[in-house]
């Protein structure tokens, strides 16, 4: 009986690694070459897709001005499809395996793409105090742009695209959205507004970008070289 108990245990631990074993967190920046130099791809829409049907999304991420992107900690080891666009640069789409079953911290997969003719956004920019100035907040002030509906909890455009928001070119973490709110709106210096083509296959339609006064703006030149480049 005591053997049986010790057996039960064991096999139950080992379900318990397995399980554990079979889910990845995945990160990566989306980057381009300018000659010598790595630059962020901002907006870009990355779809990883099942294998052998390219229509089915499992994970879906989207780029912020720093390019980089985030599918969470928990997707699933197997081999993927993953489709890649982003406003004024050329699609890229490639098979993706050989995922290792388990790895402690964030497992990195960089994607480089080239530059196309068109930009395939418009964008408009406008001052704080420019806007309505009744906001008391971020959050707020975003939805008192011309482009913009706020419905149901969600920010839409006026056509009723999804539209997303960062602050200082940065995606903004759920856990952090009440601190947001406590920033006032005497805090901000100017809202820009992009408007992505319908001719790119993106996640989201829209993109506002709040910048605060005397906070950095993420972007830029790539300062680092990615060593773990998916080819």
């Amino acid at each position: 009986m005591k053997k049986k108990i010790i057996l039960l245990v064991f096999l139950l631990l080992s379900l318990c690694y397995t399980l554990s074993a079979q889910s990845l967190w995945i990160t990566g920046v989306i980057f381009s070459k300018e000659g010598k130099d790595l630059y962020p791809v901002p907006f870009a829409s990355i779809y990883y897709c099942d294998s052998k049907n390219h229509e089915d999304v499992k994970y879906v991420a989207f780029t912020d001005m720093s390019g980089g992107y985030d599918l969470g900690k928990n997707v699933e080891v197997r081999d993927y499809y993953v489709k890649i666009s982003a406003p004024g640069y050329k699609s890229i789409e490639k098979n993706v395996n050989k995922l290792p079953n388990s790895l402690e911290g964030p497992y990195t997969l960089h994607f480089s793409m080239e530059k196309a003719k068109n930009m395939e956004y418009s964008k408009k920019t406008y001052l704080a105090k420019d806007v309505k100035m009744e906001s008391k907040n971020i959050f707020e002030i975003v939805s008192l742009l011309p482009e913009v509906t706020f419905e149901d909890g969600s920010y839409y455009t006026k056509n009723g695209g999804v539209l997303t928001i960062l602050v200082c070119g940065s995606r903004i973490p759920i856990d952090k959205f009440e601190m947001l709110k406590k920033v006032p709106n005497n805090y901000i210096e100017k809202l820009e507004f992009y408007a992505l083509k319908k001719t790119v296959n993106s996640k989201f339609q829209a993109v506002v970008n709040v910048i605060l006064k005397q906070v950095p703006q993420v972007g830029g030149k790539l300062k680092f070289v990615p060593v773990e480049l998916y080819k």
